[in-house]
């Protein structure tokens, strides 16, 4: 392979002159620059970006790191990122990380190493290992593209104007006639999530729509077709709307989303749907004090607004309305069971990543292990609370 020494011989020029000629950084005369031209040609020489790179330190080089270029959102981002670095003269280089952190290690570390001029991240998670990483990169111009507010003082940041998005998308088909209008909303953490499900929301309150949210009613069809073969209804309501008689009610992982202030319309609710010789049992798991407080982390990740009910909180509740026939604690053996799902999960996992990301990972076994160490120490129950409108005759036999 020639060259610039070669191309210079070749010219009768030194490689000086040669460099010059390459990268216009010099008046050449035409006829030096002919010379040069025509021995590049002859020798099919090629400029090295790697010499040049050692020279002015930067390859003319854009690094993105990406969560992945197959999804229809990154992919049209990545394309005119692209578009407009060929414009400029400019060559990117693209990694898709998908939110792997060692791979976004490796892609940051290789792309320092390639003396990029800049660097866009394009992450569908900034977890806080990530942000570090970046922080010892920061020495390149670096901007961060989607996901909200910015997350650090040594970059610069794109945020979209996700509310307005989520109006317009509501406003377009409200004006195109419709009423009956559904939605899926995105993870409610991220500013894009939050932000179009408000935006939208906005819309339809202002047309005095009320909107169905269809990710409740996609499971109400999961469940309606594994069930399909048994002798079961499954109906989508508000508790307080049920006006039936039922011989049992059972309640199960509902209560501790209920809340204190409608605890005894709860229960008003159980006992006018329940016949006189019929039996309620109530599954929930129990604080051992009576508070409204919740695990800070426990609220915002898994349980939003949720309380754990105290013996007291459903003795008083359900006094004016029922009477308790028995009340079964099954928190010590909860912690198994939540073992178990924990050891399913990590066993699962090789099977689940390309669905979802090592911060899920993260995020489930530590909820798993955190919610087993809390029934282990005893600091939370698990019940299941027996009760009849009028007590039972004789009593009811429950085996222990």
């Amino acid at each position: 392979m020639a060259t610039i020494k070669d191309v210079a011989k070749c010219a009768g020029v030194s490689t000086t002159t040669v460099s010059h000629v390459i990268n216009k950084t010099r008046f050449v005369a035409e006829e030096t620059k002919t010379a040069v031209r025509e021995a590049i040609k002859e020798l099919h020489y090629f400029p090295s970006v790697v010499a040049r790179s050692l020279k002015v330190n930067h390859t003319k080089s854009i690094g993105l790191l990406s969560t992945s270029s197959e999804a229809p959102y990154f992919a049209e981002s990545i394309e005119a990122v692209e578009n407009s670095c060929y414009a400029k003269g400019y060559t990117l280089i693209l990694c898709n990380s998908h939110n792997n952190l060692e791979k976004q290690r490796a892609y940051l570390s290789m792309l320092a190493q390639k003396r990029v001029h800049g660097l866009l991240v394009m992450c569908a998670e900034y977890p806080p290992e990530l942000l570090s990483m970046l922080a010892d990169y920061r020495t390149i111009p670096m901007v961060v593209m989607d996901w909200g507010q910015a997350h650090s003082d040594f970059t610069d940041t794109i945020i979209d104007n996700a509310f307005e998005g989520g109006y317009l998308a509501g406003r377009y088909l409200i004006e195109r006639g419709h009423r009956d209008i559904g939605t899926i909303p995105g993870i409610q953490e991220r500013n894009t999530g939050s932000g179009h499900y408000l935006g939208f929301l906005k819309a339809l309150q202002e047309a005095d729509i009320t909107v169905r949210d269809y990710a409740i009613l996609l499971r109400l069809q999961l469940a309606q077709v594994h069930c399909s073969d048994l002798n079961v209804t499954i109906e989508l309501q508000d508790y307080r709307d049920l006006n039936r008689h039922f011989d049992r009610i059972v309640s199960v992982s509902r209560f501790e989303h209920v809340g204190p202030k409608n605890y005894d319309t709860y229960f008003r609710v159980v006992s006018k749907n329940l016949k006189l010789d019929g039996l309620f049992l109530l599954h929930t798991i129990g604080a051992n004090k009576t508070d409204s407080q919740v695990d800070p982390w426990i609220n915002k990740y898994i349980f939003p607004n949720g309380c754990l009910p105290s013996v007291r909180h459903i003795a008083a509740r359900s006094e004016p309305y029922l009477v308790m026939e028995d009340w079964h604690n099954f928190g010590a053996d909860y912690d198994k069971t939540l073992m178990a799902w924990h050891d399913r999960f990590a066993a699962s996992w090789p099977q689940l990543t390309d669905r979802y990301s090592p911060r899920f990972n993260r995020m489930f076994r530590y909820y798993l292990n955190a919610c087993a160490g809390a029934f282990r120490a005893r600091n939370i129950q698990l019940w299941q609370v027996l009760f009849s409108p009028q007590g039972i005759e004789g009593g009811v036999r429950v085996a222990h």
